[in-house]
């Protein structure tokens, strides 16, 4: 508890009843300047208003969504609700309130961070920085965007895959480098992979690319388990040819690389491993690791191409020490690796705000 909140909370336990009620209200008129939750250095306090009756626990990314959360502590003889925490100082964690069974963002909170289940409230710790590359480019149009509807003979139901092309593209210029992301509906929606293309493409972070952006059917199945093979050949066989066949993409597998998040960075480190002669490069963030993934690496050897691996400290149960262990094995086997942690957890917040460092490292300005 830091030394401001802890001096308002002992000042207030020993106020009588009334003078503690008048004390809260001035605690919470003071903290609208400074902002919900409290946050000093490296700790902070969730604060909670509705009836001294509720129940009320905080969960998310640093307790991996326990559905019971942690109990937040009641200032007695008032409707105050707390709990204070220690995180690192440039954390940034999704969260949410459960209030009587009901599962609430935090009201004070205008912190908001958009998810694969809606929206959850974000804490961002004193020296967090939002990637400036999130912000929609306003110096120049930016690339382009044009759908393409594919229906695939290996895969059920059409799917409709998005291609972004870098400002200037012009039919008939040489070949560009791709990216093909595994998720794509929402490494558009969620990741603003568009504003993050455009900014880095502007800045000269990264080289002008196409990339594709591929909706998944049934996503646990195509991406780890019973379809993964087919969804490696729709991929292969029919997504790669139509986007061959309408724009001018290298034919070289070192300026292919293939992107994915969770299950979806699973499959793109299968999908690089198995067909290096498709694609030199794989960018995974918070990426589902099996030993099948093991398996293909070991007793191999993957000299020369590129790999980008991030995970989140806070991330789900088990990934952190699996994402180091891959990453010293394909350091092992020759492997041009970038791999960093981050204090976060297993969200699209995460995954957003970083993913320019993992284009950074596959596709560096020449």
């Amino acid at each position: 508890m830091s030394p401001t909140f802890q001096a308002f909370i002992s000042r207030a336990r020993s106020a009588t009843t009334n003078e503690r009620c008048a004390l809260v209200d001035d605690f919470m008129e003071q903290q609208k300047t400074k902002g919900f939750p409290d946050v000093d250095e490296s700790h902070v306090h969730f604060i909670y208003r509705g009836s001294a009756a509720d129940r009320v626990a905080v969960t998310g990314d640093h307790l991996h969504w326990s559905l019971a959360g942690e109990q937040m502590q009641l200032l007695e003889g008032t409707d105050f609700h707390y709990l204070g925490k220690r995180f690192e100082p440039d954390a940034r964690l999704d969260y949410k309130f459960i209030v009587n069974d009901r599962w609430i963002i935090d009201p004070l909170n205008p912190y908001e961070s958009a998810g694969g289940f809606g929206l959850n409230s974000e804490l961002r710790m004193p020296a967090y920085a939002a990637a400036p590359e999130l912000v929609q480019l306003t110096s120049s149009p930016g690339g382009t965007m044009t759908a393409l509807t594919l229906k695939s003979g290996l895969l059920p139901a059409f799917r409709q895959i998005s291609v972004y092309l870098p400002e200037g593209h012009r039919d008939g210029e040489s070949p560009m480098p791709v990216a093909f992301f595994n998720d794509g509906t929402e490494y558009l929606s969620l990741a603003m992979t568009k504003n993050i293309l455009d900014n880095l493409i502007d800045q000269k972070k990264i080289v002008p690319l196409i990339a594709v952006f591929i909706p998944p059917g049934n996503r646990e199945q195509e991406f780890r388990m019973t379809r993964l093979e087919a969804y490696s050949k729709f991929l292969i066989d029919e997504v790669l040819p139509a986007i061959t066949a309408g724009w001018k993409i290298s034919s070289s597998a070192s300026e292919r690389a293939i992107i994915g998040a969770s299950d979806g960075g699973h499959a793109a480190l299968w999908i690089a491993l198995s067909h290096p002669d498709v694609f030199g490069m794989a960018g995974t963030q918070s990426a589902m690791i099996t030993d099948r993934l093991q398996a293909l690496v070991s007793g191999t050897t993957v000299e020369g191409r590129k790999f980008a691996l991030d995970c989140g400290r806070y991330d789900l149960t088990g990934f952190l020490d699996h994402h180091y262990a891959f990453s010293r094995l394909l350091r092992d086997c020759g492997g041009n690796v970038y791999s960093t942690e981050w204090n976060e957890g297993h969200s699209w917040g995460n995954w957003r705000a970083h993913l320019g460092a993992i284009l950074s490292h596959l596709f560096p300005p020449k």
